[in-house]
């Protein structure tokens, strides 16, 4: 049993409002529920903001975000090709049965989806030995959403030489390529984009569709099979999807084809977090709980202030629980002047400073406990690594094929746009470099010799990626 377990009693039931929760401890209720439980877990939040912030929270491989954007709605197709791989891989996941906690918004929870007998339909097998018609093979990947090109590059391409089928499919982290003698199956390999060079082999391969089907007759609850729902700020959501519905007049567009009704989605098994909502009057209860979850000081690395607290703590018979994950520990504990024990979440013992060396997202007061994290000693949050598996970029084998505006993507930077080349003095010699703008008016210049270090970003037609800057952290976290 770990100290969350102890300080979190509560079992599952229908209808239920929690009140007076942290982050912190909302994931650890979670957590709970979800071992105790053999469902999956949706968690539906107002907008994409709070899902990605409360995902944030989490550190459970289990957790994942389904993460909806705007749609094209001529022709049903999305906008972003990196969320779109990341849905196609969660419903694929889903559709196996793994028991999941699934993080959305409003318009992912309605979104229309392709219904799950024929989504586990959609999908193309071949084996080593086995026999499939070679001619037909272009056709269907073209409908699965394939792009036919003379030379792979990217996810998403397929070529055809001779009896040779060359395929990035969207559920793998390499390429394939698959060798015919006539319609049999001669070898599977997976091969290197840079060289185009066969590597390991493999004895079979499943590709699912590049493409989404957007006017289904299934939900995100569907592909869950009956999941706990959890909807943060139920009335909150509600306005969302109010919203949404009332924009789509504005916009021309048949809302129905796209969404369901929010009212429509018959949940069974029901909970609401209550964050923001005050009125829930509307909302039929079958009990509130209210945790009485208190915040905790933020400390600043101000060493006199949190030796001082935690004192205070202990003299009050409090236990404290110090979750440190991303500093120095021995820094740490030189700086410390009381005593202290090493331990873990399942052995915390009362009334005494615990230090655990693992993640918390924040820190939180509740009853007799007191757990402190690097959020609130030294002001850094740790971020959930979401590393996407689509593959957007293509190596620059020719410079003069790389026009100024272009998006190009360096290895520890992320995106920025190419704005030419610039000749530049370097230790009294002149040389070319590559001019690489980037957020906040950030310029970073290359060695022309050096054009390996960048690769062209390759996103859908009128797609605009996010713009790193050369401050900021958030391409390592990718």
């Amino acid at each position: 049993m770990t100290v969350f377990d102890k300080i979190t009693d509560y079992k599952f039931k229908n209808d239920t409002g929690l009140v007076n929760l942290s982050g912190g401890f909302f994931v650890s209720l979670i957590n709970k529920i979800y071992k105790e439980n053999d469902d999956s877990i949706l968690i539906v939040t107002p907008n994409m903001f709070e899902a990605r912030s409360l995902y944030n929270k989490f550190y459970n491989s289990d957790v994942v975000l389904f993460e909806d954007d705007e749609i094209s709605f001529s022709d049903g197709s999305s906008v972003s090709p990196e969320l779109k791989v990341e849905r196609i891989n969660t419903l694929n996941e889903l559709i196996s049965n793994k028991k999941r906690v699934v993080l959305t918004d409003v318009r992912g929870f309605t979104r229309r989806l392709l219904s799950v007998k024929d989504f586990d339909k959609r999908n193309l097998s071949f084996k080593v030995g086995s026999n499939y018609s070679f001619e037909n093979i272009a056709e269907k990947l073209v409908d699965f959403g394939y792009e036919r090109v003379s030379m792979v590059e990217k996810m998403g391409e397929f070529a055809l030489r001779g009896f040779v089928l060359d395929i990035f499919p969207i559920n793998s982290d390499n390429p394939i390529r698959i060798e015919f003698f006539g319609d049999d199956i001669d070898s599977i390999r997976y091969f290197d984009l840079d060289s185009q060079k066969s590597t390991n082999k493999i004895e079979d391969v499943t590709i699912l569709p590049f493409n989404e089907v957007s006017n289904g007759d299934a939900t995100l609850y569907d592909y869950l099979n009956n999941p706990i729902v959890i909807y943060k700020d139920y009335e909150q959501t509600k306005f969302s999807y109010e919203k949404m519905a009332s924009d789509s007049v504005e916009l021309d567009y048949d809302f129905d084809s796209f969404y369901f009704n929010f009212s429509s989605i018959n949940v069974k098994k029901r909970m609401y977090y209550f964050d923001f909502d005050s009125d829930v009057s509307n909302i039929n209860l079958s009990q509130t709980i209210d945790f009485k979850i208190k915040s905790v000081p933020k400390f600043g690395e101000n060493f006199d202030e949190i030796n001082k607290y935690v004192k205070n703590a202990i003299g009050n018979n409090k236990t404290v629980v110090i979750c440190i994950a991303t500093t120095n520990v021995n820094r740490f504990l030189d700086e410390l002047d009381f005593s202290y024990i090493f331990t873990d979440f399942d052995n915390v013992l009362p009334g005494k400073v615990n230090i655990v060396k693992d993640r918390l997202s924040e820190g939180f007061e509740k009853d007799n406990y007191i757990f402190l994290t690097d959020y609130e000693l030294f002001g850094r949050k740790t971020i959930t690594p979401r590393k996407s598996r689509f593959k957007n970029t293509s190596k620059i084998r020719d410079l003069s094929k790389l026009e100024v505006g272009d998006y190009v993507v360096h290895s520890l930077h992320g995106i920025g746009i190419y704005n030419g080349i610039t000749v530049l003095k370097k230790n009294g010699v002149l040389g070319d470099y590559l001019e690489v703008l980037y957020a906040k008016g950030d310029k970073l210049y290359i060695p022309a010799s050096k054009i390996e270090l960048i690769s062209k970003y390759n996103g859908k037609d009128g797609y605009v990626p996010t713009i790193n800057s050369l401050s900021s952290t958030a391409w390592a976290k990718a």
